[in-house]
């Protein structure tokens, strides 16, 4: 994806792989989904998250601790629909 302004975005996307870990350290931005052990490895490696809240969840855990975690800068929430606009902000475009 090119931002606009001459940079580009590359993304990796999987269907499956058994361990996503030497791709996070190569990472500089890491969107997710709300789980709280991809959360936690992101904080530990010290990497940009965007974290994708599934709004279609009961009860929904992942908004909460999503939305907590944006309040204390510690990564950015977004759902599909906001997806776009929170990358942005995230890369700094």
């Amino acid at each position: 994806m090119t931002t606009g302004r001459g940079n580009v975005l590359n993304v990796e996307a999987y269907d499956f792989k058994p361990s996503l870990h030497d791709d996070m350290i190569a990472a500089d931005l890491i969107i997710s989904h709300a789980g709280a052990g991809t959360m936690l490895e992101s904080l530990r490696l010290g990497k940009r998250l965007i974290v994708v809240v599934n709004e279609s969840l009961m009860e929904n855990h992942q908004a909460e601790l999503a939305e907590e975690m944006e309040r204390s800068n510690h990564s950015y929430a977004a759902t599909v629909s906001t997806l776009l606009d929170v990358i942005k902000r995230a890369v700094g475009i």
